[in-house]
């Protein structure tokens, strides 16, 4: 249930309230359903990440190095 059917209920039930009464609703500690919140910079605990292994290695002639994507 987003903000607007939260409106339109409380609209039903008697309370007068407009769409500008978000700040109203979360002052009673309401919220919608999906309670949208930002996930920035969230990892996964579980995925690991590994590491680089050719950073320090000088390719230096043709044919030195050999790369494949496992998908």
């Amino acid at each position: 249930m987003g903000w607007s059917e939260l409106t339109d209920l409380l609209n039903l039930t008697g309370y007068r309230i407009n769409i500008k009464g978000k700040t109203v609703v979360q002052a009673h500690g309401l919220q919608t359903a999906y309670n949208r919140k930002p996930r920035r910079t969230i990892r996964d605990p579980a995925s690991y990440k590994y590491p680089y292994l050719l950073r320090e290695l000088k390719i230096e002639r043709p044919d030195q190095l050999w790369a494949d994507d496992i998908i």
